[in-house]
């Protein structure tokens, strides 16, 4: 196992500044970007767990198997990103874009209130327990290592979906827009 770079937040935004892209590793954890432009960045397997991303523009990011467990991520602009293995277990997701993300990732007990996940790849990710009321799930690509066991999918919007019946164990579906759904 590769060790983590630890790096403060000063430290990533000033190189990030100079043109610098790949912070492979880099150990970001409880430190405070919110609001931080970083399109484009790689921050594959970094740690960034406890890390405050609300508002942060990560589009175009590779994320691939980074921790951001209890991350706030609220607001933030993850659309386009490479999402693959990365762990978002217990964090803030509110209204967060991801929109055609490459979104095959660990989701457990996040909140994903009012977040945006349409057209992502969500073929292997995992949302057990998770919170994604008011979430917009259109044309997401779903698949049967989708997993949704607890979720609370409250007034949520699956259209163009494809969701399979062994896979909606324990899920609430009130309100939730289900037009078009293939179940």
């Amino acid at each position: 196992m590769t060790e983590k770079i630890k790096m403060t937040a000063k430290e990533l935004l000033q190189r990030y500044a100079e043109g610098e892209r790949n912070f492979k590793d880099a150990d970001l954890s409880n430190e405070n970007l919110a609001g931080a432009n970083l399109e484009g960045i790689s921050l594959e397997f970094a740690d960034l767990s406890s890390t405050n991303l609300s508002n942060a523009n990560l589009k175009n990011a590779d994320l691939r198997f980074a921790n951001l467990d209890h991350s706030d991520l609220e607001n933030a602009n993850l659309s386009y990103s490479d999402l693959k293995g990365a762990f978002f277990i217990r964090a803030n997701l509110k209204h967060a874009n991801l929109s055609y993300a490459k979104a095959e990732a660990h989701f457990e007990s996040a909140i994903l209130t009012g977040a945006n996940l349409s057209n992502a790849d969500l073929s292997f990710a995992g949302f057990n327990h998770a919170d994604i009321m008011n979430a917009n799930l259109r044309n997401a690509k779903l698949s049967s290592l989708t997993y949704f066991i607890d979720a609370d999918l409250t007034n949520a919007d699956l259209q163009g979906t494809n969701l399979k019946k062994e896979d909606l164990e324990g899920e609430e579906f009130e309100d939730a827009e289900l037009t078009g759904i293939k179940i």
